[in-house]
């Protein structure tokens, strides 16, 4: 019994543990959109970033809890034969934020929680949303 515990324990030590998609500074830039509440700087560097020169979004587990987002573009619009950014969302913490008219179309929000958010006119069409929280 102890041996195979022991088993057990080498073959998970021996697992790559998943890296975590986040970049700092997507997340402080999406932060000063936010506090200004102006999502200006970061829909213009999600075009600019468009169909050619792809730039994944890398927000994986990042705490958005009572950000103002309203008009935000955190989805993404694959088009025929043509490699597009993807949007890594998963577990990420939406509670009480601003979301309204945002898109998250075609992104990947595994397991997210959106509790009292507003997300009026949001836009998921094609989001990955298994075990996403939109209720307490």
């Amino acid at each position: 019994m102890a041996e195979e515990k022991n088993s057990k324990l080498e073959s998970q030590e021996e697992q790559p543990k998943e890296e975590r998609r986040f970049s700092q500074k997507q997340y402080d830039m999406l932060k000063r959109c936010a506090d200004k509440k102006d999502m200006t700087e970061w829909n213009k560097w999600r075009e600019d970033y468009s169909e050619y020169n792809v730039q994944d979004v890398l927000l994986e587990g990042g705490d958005f809890s009572n950000w103002h987002l309203k008009g935000v573009n955190l989805g993404t619009s694959p088009q025929y034969r043509c490699r597009t950014s993807e949007v890594f969302l998963s577990k990420a913490n939406f509670d009480n934020a601003h979301l309204e008219g945002s898109s998250f179309t075609f992104s990947h929000v595994e397991g997210a929680r959106f509790h009292e958010a507003h997300l009026e006119g949001a836009n998921l069409i094609f989001a990955h949303l298994n075990t996403t929280k939109f209720f307490c």
